[in-house]
């Protein structure tokens, strides 16, 4: 399958593969968290064996800034990581247990699951979508804005759903609210598609070639897949349910594989926090280990006697000489 982004456009921005060369910074293995500084890029990880990208053509921004902005970024990329996961399970498992219970019920605690879960992805997004990212592809910005300023949306979309289920049933409100409320999630849903895009050019900034290549299909799939997944509703009987689960699974199994290649993201920035906590406390411990060492030292070293005093010789007169 084609990229999302073509090989053209990396290539005019700078991302399409290049030959091997040295690695003069530290560079961890998406793997193994093995650090390849001073090896040839192409080649394999010492440690594990998996090859070392080509890609890595520019300076990884996802390593760049401080340590506080890089334990930020680890944090939005856990919760993007984890959102789509639990959206999936509910998505998936709220039909499979009415089905199974025949009850209605439990339309409060999904209301509130999908609540606090766009509520989550909205900050993980935000965290993911600073300015100082763009250093790299400058003309990208209008994807990064768009990522950032459309996912308030989804919570906004969740809040007019639940009032038109729940306060406002079968009313003129209600079914205005519901227009409304798909408004919004056509709006994040182009807005998700941006920040995929957006999460492909940072994979690639940091050689990341799997997590860029899950990512990137998921974004081919996954908006296909979810306008049926729509219409779907979550009260299903259970002889249709076998037949819904055709199309649920393999919409949630790219939502997945898309949870999949921002959690290597995530590795990697974690890799890269671990290694300066490391580097910072070896130099620490070192520094400690001498001042021990000079201390030790300077106690077992026993002190030089006090010189003995010698006794006065009588002075001698100029035309006296020392052997008479």
């Amino acid at each position: 399958m084609s990229s999302f982004l073509s090989t053209k456009f990396l290539k005019y921005k700078g991302l399409a593969a290049q030959p091997p060369r040295p690695i003069v910074g530290d560079l961890l293995c998406v793997n193994c968290g093995y650090n390849l500084r001073g090896l040839m890029t192409g080649g394999n990880c010492p440690e594990c064996g998996r090859q070392i990208s080509l890609t890595r053509a520019l300076e990884d921004s996802l390593l760049s800034g401080t340590v506080a902005q890089r334990r930020a970024l680890l944090v939005g990329l856990t919760i993007v990581a984890i959102c789509p996961v639990v959206f999936a399970l509910a998505r998936i498992g709220f039909p499979v247990a009415w089905s199974l219970s025949r009850t209605v019920g439990g339309i409060e605690a999904l209301v509130v699951i999908g609540l606090l879960n766009n509520m989550a992805w909205c900050v993980g997004v935000w965290l993911l979508t600073p300015s100082r990212l763009q250093k790299n592809h400058p003309r990208l910005r209008w994807v990064r804005r768009s990522a950032r300023f459309t996912q308030p949306l989804w919570p906004t979309a969740a809040v007019l759903w639940t009032l038109a289920l729940l306060v406002f049933p079968s009313t003129p409100a209600g079914d205005s609210l519901m227009f409304w409320a798909s408004l919004c999630q056509i709006v994040s849903m182009l807005g998700t598609i941006a920040f995929g895009a957006w999460m492909v050019v940072l994979a690639e900034d940091a050689g990341l070639d799997e997590a860029s290549a899950r990512i990137n299909l998921s974004l081919w799939v996954v908006p296909i897949l979810t306008v049926p997944v729509s219409l779907i509703p979550w009260y299903l009987r259970f002889f249709a349910l076998a037949f819904i689960l055709v199309l649920l699974l393999p919409w949630a199994w790219y939502l997945v594989q898309f949870s999949r290649g921002i959690w290597e993201m995530r590795q990697h920035v974690s890799w890269a926090l671990k290694l300066g906590k490391f580097s910072y406390d070896r130099a620490q411990r070192i520094r400690e280990t001498r001042q021990e060492l000079d201390e030790e030292v300077a106690a077992s070293i026993r002190p030089l006697p006090p010189p003995t005093p010698q006794p006065d010789l009588p002075a001698l007169r100029s035309d006296e000489s020392p052997a008479g």
